[in-house]
């Protein structure tokens, strides 16, 4: 694929184009230029994230980055799909996966101190506009298939949080 065009729709895509998601999903020979992007995204996350929070290192971040996003990636389009199913959706699993890729941009500039909760509610955005552009979905809908598992997440990190700080304190 042309890089122009890769590049084209990355900035649509960041900019809320929902239009560049029902564009992506259809062309399977994208596959392999999505899983670029994944990588790209997973890598320079992963960079940053070394970087600013220094948990693992400029290169341990990078190759945790790639190998993370490739898992997100992969699992959150199969949750994605199946809840999307559930809500009467009618578009593919590749065509979704495909788009999810573009709905991540965002996320490689997630672990920038501050600036990480404003990113990360605008790639929940984009990826509840490729759940209704793929899925044929309202917008209610996306947003439930998306933030059913994200209100999940947040809840399980809170009875982890919560659990760690009884253990530590010797209440539990």
């Amino acid at each position: 694929m042309d890089s122009a065009v890769v590049t084209e729709r990355v900035t649509r895509a960041l900019k809320g184009d929902a239009t560049v998601f029902s564009e992506v999903a259809p062309d399977g020979s994208h596959m392999g230029t999505t899983a670029v992007i994944v990588a790209i995204i997973g890598f320079v996350g992963g960079l940053l994230n070394g970087v600013f929070n220094d948990t693992t290192g400029i290169i341990g971040g990078a190759i945790g980055g790639i190998v993370g996003a490739y898992v997100a990636w992969v699992v959150g389009t199969g949750i994605f799909y199946a809840l999307a199913k559930m809500f009467g959706g009618e578009g593919d699993f590749q065509g979704l996966m495909r788009g999810n890729a573009y709905a991540a941009v965002p996320s490689a500039l997630g672990g920038i101190p501050f600036l990480g909760i404003l990113i990360a509610l605008w790639g929940v955005y984009l990826f509840i506009l490729n759940v209704r552009e793929n899925m044929a979905l309202t917008m209610g809908k996306a947003a439930a298939v998306v933030l059913i598992p994200v209100a999940i997440v947040f809840l399980l990190v809170f009875l982890l949080a919560v659990f760690l700080v009884a253990a530590l304190s010797g209440i539990g």
